[in-house]
């Protein structure tokens, strides 16, 4: 990692402290993922529902006094509106902020002129600081070795692959439900490969 990167990570990180922000708060206080939002925009948007969502920091655009950022939970993504005038100090903080973070935010649900789905942010949590980059965001992380060794990255970086995965688990949760209700009892069994050391073969 570029060292003018991991120093100004350092800095947002001190910028927060200082401001009486922990990097890494317990906290549970979703109210809605993505996914539910998108599928109810109309209801949640003329109710004026408040709603908290909680994910990854993906991307972020200025215009002026408001910030437009893209968080992105399991289910999806959406637009979240930081705007100068209503959040005052904590609109400040938000440059602390950096691509990877994962934060919670309280709003209500609106749709912009363009059509899309936005939260506009009433209030805003730390959840955990990314303390190194993410991947390019347009090139993923193509390098085989790394998306072999650092599956995390990999999960984060190239959204095929957290689709085979979640693929995956939907096949072995439906298969062990299957087993279960036709009686089988799951066990693990131990395999001795030509790998095992020759003291553990003993």
């Amino acid at each position: 990692m570029r060292k003018d990167l991991q120093e100004a990570r350092g800095e947002h990180e001190r910028r927060l402290l200082q401001a009486g922000i922990p990097l890494y708060p317990t906290w549970r206080g979703r109210t809605q993922i993505v996914k539910d939002i998108q599928n109810a925009v109309g209801r949640l948007r003329d109710e004026g529902s408040v709603v908290t969502v909680a994910g990854r920091l993906r991307a972020r655009r200025e215009h002026g006094a408001s910030l437009f950022v893209d968080v992105c939970d399991a289910s999806g993504k959406i637009q979240v509106l930081f705007q100068r005038s209503r959040l005052r100090d904590a609109y400040e903080l938000l440059s602390a902020l950096d691509l990877g973070d994962i934060l919670a935010v309280t709003g209500t649900v609106m749709t912009t002129q363009a059509g899309e789905t936005t939260v506009e942010a009433g209030s805003w949590t730390l959840l955990t600081k990314a303390r190194s980059p993410l991947p390019n965001s347009w090139a993923g992380l193509t390098d085989v070795e790394a998306r072999a060794r650092q599956r995390e990255l990999d999960l984060i970086a190239n959204p095929e692959t957290r689709g085979i995965h979640e693929m995956r688990s939907a096949l072995i949760q439906s298969l062990r439900r299957y087993c279960l209700d036709a009686g089988f009892l799951e066990v693990e069994t131990p395999i001795l490969t030509k790998s095992t050391p020759e003291g553990a073969r003993d």
